[in-house]
């Protein structure tokens, strides 16, 4: 089984569980990105690898040289029947929950975002989709929480897309297809001190303000970079104090990091933004 190498470090010897009322196993991560597993005492044999039709997510914690907890097992069982026809479905990034860090939300190459718990009962719904019906290979590229309200969530997917979820919900609150002309979503942030207003970074060096609160249709500025491309960007600020100390740190291909600071209009909340949040979840619910 191939596991995303940003959640393991190769060569490291781990302890995993299923979480599905299978023993414990011993896994250890080689060089390549693979598993060999065997048995520990009290637990079942194994046959030397870990089935990529019995686990998805792999994502465990050590320290100096002993495995201190498991944080994730998801089994494949917890998808639809249609999803798992669609191929191998690859796990792309891992978040959770701000307010509970006993869910955990997975990106998936599919345009799914896969929900889970470490420990205790599942909680609804399993997944969360695009407001097609059908599943289709789709990077997600970016999960980000509000800092404002932690059940609602961003994700910028390989296709251009971006949806707003809520934690609650299968389908989108609402879902934007053309905003970066079909480029990728890099990464997708919310400001840290307005409700309404979230910045999308796409693959080619366009950066996108969005401010639901005066349109919510599309970006109110996009910036184009293309003298020094930008890779990665962060939305820094304190969500507890509405001042100019916030805006965007981008990574540039050079190696220069960039700060931009927000204008005060994209600073400073209003009660407006809380009624458009609420408008937009009452109108979807519908």
């Amino acid at each position: 089984m191939k596991l995303n190498r940003s959640l393991m470090e190769p060569g490291g010897a781990w302890w995993c569980g299923t979480g599905c009322q299978i023993q414990f196993v011993a896994a250890v991560v080689g060089v390549s990105g693979t598993t060999e597993g065997g048995a520990i005492p009290g637990g079942d044999a194994l046959d030397g690898s870990i089935s990529e039709s019995m686990l998805s997510l792999l994502s465990l914690r050590r320290k100096k040289g002993r495995c201190l907890a498991v944080l994730v097992m998801m089994p494949v069982w917890m998808l639809p029947r249609d999803e798992m026809k669609t191929g191998p479905l690859q796990t792309l990034l891992l978040k959770f929950l701000p307010t509970d860090s006993n869910h955990f939300f997975i990106g998936t190459n599919m345009g799914l975002v896969t929900h889970g718990t470490s420990h205790g009962l599942k909680a609804p719904p399993k997944l969360y989709r695009s407001q097609d019906a059908g599943v289709r290979p789709v990077d997600v590229n970016s999960i980000h929480f509000s800092p404002s309200r932690q059940h609602l969530f961003l994700v910028g997917c390989g296709d251009g897309s971006i949806r707003l979820h809520a934690v609650t919900r299968e389908q989108p609150v609402v879902e934007w297809d053309s905003s970066t002309a079909g480029e990728p979503v890099v990464s997708v942030q919310w400001n840290q001190t307005r409700p309404t207003v979230f910045c999308v970074l796409d693959a080619a060096s366009n950066l996108h303000i969005w401010d639901l609160l005066r349109k919510d249709s599309e970006p109110v500025v996009t910036e184009r970079m293309d003298a020094d491309r930008v890779t990665a960007m962060a939305v820094f600020g304190d969500s507890g104090q509405h001042n100019t100390y916030s805006g965007i740190a981008l990574a540039h291909g050079s190696g220069k990091v960039e700060l931009q600071y927000f204008t005060r209009s994209f600073t400073v909340a209003t009660s407006a933004e809380e009624e458009k949040m609420e408008s937009m979840m009452n109108e979807s619910f519908i």
